[in-house]
């Protein structure tokens, strides 16, 4: 597809290893990607927090086990009630000493206890059991969040980097129309001097030069920027130069719109995790149900007592204990919020459906731009071929003094114009199949090329 561009790109290509910084490191896309695979500050954030979610299933787990406290605590107490509990607790409860004394006006007790205790849930009417396939959920959208974060990471990288390309290759264009138009204005600047043109040619000579010039600085502001856009997104340091080369042309065997839409709503990353998210919502609504259902737990009590040191053994005590629980009423709250959970689980399930949409919309969009940008590569570099001819014919004649210096100032405007088109178009088609891969869900075309045999089979 792009046979008849190649002498435009072979000079753009050769012109670019030249016009490199001095000394600058060559770096190709797959190297770039790579370096941002690593160092991309938004994929790192997207793995840790598909890291963090593997805790949330972990905690879930959590609420399935028995949990153990031990606990210290010191009593001082003329209570008449905990001062002869305490002695009893201790062991140290004598019936003559309570006789001989006033009850309601006891010594003062201390008591240093020892407490392990542990509770193990037995019915939750659910909550435990939902609340770890919510964290599943959750953890399962956070690992398909990361694969679309990659793939975000490597479309990213390569529209930085054809970017850059396109923005040096404009720099290199605007060089070589600078010193053309420099040789346009030293001739007519000669003819002038014989009294062969009026001066009005040697200024439209110098006007065109000068737009060429600003046109010049543009560039490189362009190029510089869109390089520093590129080491910002690989992890490097903003002002580095690199030598750049044009990426391989891919070159895909796409399959049909409609194959392309059915992968990308079965298989894009984007929408599998919003599938989970959404699952993940139905699930708070059962969630926040289970409060209204009743629980049945066990509890188990140990205490160590000890009238002067802490983690003493004077005497112990135990309670185990099964309890129910079953909520009536509190205030509206576990109504309002498992209303408030059916309702986001019903705007998680509109979402979802809006993702789909949107995602078949993107193929659809990127599907026609693949097509469109074919055809217009191919229309614009016949029109440069034209350009080129019809610059250097009315070149010729100009020197001959057949047409004055606007015919041939005119020509070399439709040159500009036809190059930036055909420089545009090219870099256009490149990201367009490369838009159109990641959009479905895939990175390479080996990707593509893959899940199409694998159907096929």
């Amino acid at each position: 597809m792009h046979r008849l561009f190649l002498s435009l790109c072979l000079g753009i290509a050769l012109a670019l290893a030249g016009f490199g910084p001095a000394g600058a490191e060559s770096l190709t896309l797959e190297q770039a990607q790579q370096k941002a695979m690593v160092a991309n500050r938004s994929l790192l954030q997207a793995q840790a927090r598909e890291r963090a979610s593997v805790y949330g299933v972990t905690e879930a787990v959590g609420h399935i086990l028995p949990t153990v406290t031990v606990s210290e605590i010191y009593l001082r107490s003329n209570d008449p009630v905990t001062a002869f509990g305490t002695d009893l607790a201790q062991g140290t409860f004598s019936l003559q000493e309570f006789s001989q004394s006033d009850p309601n006006e006891p010594d003062i007790a201390e008591d240093y206890i020892t407490r392990i205790e542990g509770t193990q849930p037995i019915f939750t009417g659910g909550k435990v059991l939902t609340g770890l396939y919510q964290a599943s959920e959750n953890r399962k959208a956070a690992v398909a969040g990361l694969s679309a974060a990659e793939i975000d990471t490597l479309g990213a990288v390569e529209e930085a980097y054809v970017n850059a390309l396109r923005a040096r290759a404009f720099v290199d264009f605007t060089t070589q129309l600078i010193a053309a138009l420099e040789r346009h204005a030293r001739t007519a600047q000669d003819q002038f001097d014989t009294g062969r043109v009026l001066e009005s040619e040697v200024l439209q000579a110098q006007v065109h030069l000068g737009k060429a010039r600003v046109g010049q600085v543009e560039a490189q502001s362009q190029y510089e920027l869109a390089l520093a856009r590129l080491n910002y997104l690989i992890g490097e340091a903003q002002d580095r130069p690199w030598e750049l080369s044009d990426p391989t042309a891919a070159e895909c065997s796409m399959p049909s719109l409609d194959d392309m839409i059915g992968r990308a709503l079965t298989e894009h990353p984007q929408l599998i995790a919003a599938d989970h998210r959404t699952n993940a919502a139905k699930a708070r609504t059962v969630m926040a149900a289970t409060s209204f259902v009743p629980t049945l737990g066990v509890q188990a009590t140990y205490n160590f007592h000890d009238e002067e040191d802490l983690f003493g053994d004077q005497a112990e005590d135990w309670t185990v204990m099964v309890a129910a629980r079953w909520n009536i009423f509190n205030g509206f709250k576990d109504v309002s919020r498992t209303a408030a959970a059916r309702r986001n689980a019903a705007a998680a399930e509109l979402a979802l459906d809006d993702h789909r949409e949107q995602f078949a919309l993107g193929v659809r969009q990127n599907y026609r731009a693949l097509s469109t940008s074919a055809q217009k590569l191919n229309v614009a570099d016949a029109a440069r071929e034209r350009a080129e001819r019809h610059r250097t014919i009315m070149s010729n004649r100009y020197e001959q003094g057949l047409v004055p210096i606007a015919t041939l100032l005119d020509a070399q405007t439709d040159l500009v114009e036809a190059t930036t088109n055909a420089l545009n178009a090219r870099y256009d088609h490149i990201l367009a199949e490369r838009m159109l891969l990641h959009s479905v869900g895939a990175r390479t075309c080996a990707d593509l090329a893959d899940t199409t045999e694998t159907k096929g089979e």
